[in-house]
């Protein structure tokens, strides 16, 4: 199954449910076969498996991991993958949670040809759904407290997308779209969609920075989803002028 692309989740039940509905509308007439593994821990568990071991077959570890993995990478070897994409939350209250360990990570996972490249969800996946379309969509009024405990309930009391498996192509063009406008906020301080020269300068290094830099210091977190930024990283300019 050559030129396959490995899209490596933090768990089981969440983000695939979100990826069936993204692949209804954006990957039915993509060239490449879409494969999908959960890591089902938080990602400072796997950079504990990368620190013991830095030679480590990520499809290897994946198969270890449940025997759902098995059945999904059965038959798949790594010179199979041309693409591999990682999908994690930031969650610092995790155990182990450490900035210096996303920095690791960032710079490890930063080429989907090569080891991967990680998509990061601040504060956590919930954070995809964090709209209300009667509301404020600004950054200045979409960041929480570090020490938030009930984030996701905080999400559900807010959001306008209850069920995200119930969205449709005009629901997902909506959430990337601001999605979009958050990283810009984030970075330049600008809530509106940039052009795409100055898009493609967002990274989740450069959004990393910028959290440290404007918002982790205060103890907060600016809400932010890596999912849409994916998609948008993955399909380019084209779905881009469409937003």
């Amino acid at each position: 199954m050559a030129n396959t692309i490995l899209l490596v989740f933090e768990g089981e039940k969440r983000e695939p449910k979100i990826f069936e509905s993204i692949h209804k509308y954006f990957f039915q007439n993509n060239q490449s076969a879409v494969i999908h593994a959960s890591y089902n821990a938080e990602i400072y568990q796997l950079y504990k498996m990368i620190e013991d071991d830095t030679y480590l077959d990520i499809l290897e570890l994946l198969r270890e991991r449940s025997d759902e993995n098995k059945l999904n990478l059965s038959g798949i070897n790594r010179d199979d993958i041309s693409q591999i994409y990682l999908f994690f939350d930031y969650d610092n209250q995790a155990t182990g949670a450490t900035d210096e360990k996303i920095e690791r990570m960032l710079k490890l996972f930063n080429e989907e040809t090569e080891n991967g490249k990680l998509f990061i969800s601040y504060p956590m996946v919930e954070s995809i759904k964090h709209f209300n379309k009667n509301g404020s969509s600004c950054l200045a009024t979409c960041s929480v407290p570090l020490s938030v405990m009930q984030y996701k309930n905080l999400v559900s009391e807010i959001s306008s997308f209850g069920d995200l498996r119930k969205t449709d192509i005009y629901d997902w063009k909506y959430i990337t779209v601001q999605t979009v406008k958050k990283a810009n906020c984030i970075v330049n301080d600008s809530h509106k969609k940039p052009e795409y020269a100055e898009f493609i300068k967002i990274n989740q290094k450069v959004i990393f920075e910028n959290q440290l830099e404007k918002f982790i210091p205060h103890q907060r977190i600016a809400v932010l989803s890596g999912i849409p930024l994916f998609i948008v990283d993955y399909f380019g300019e084209k779905l881009y002028k469409t937003l």
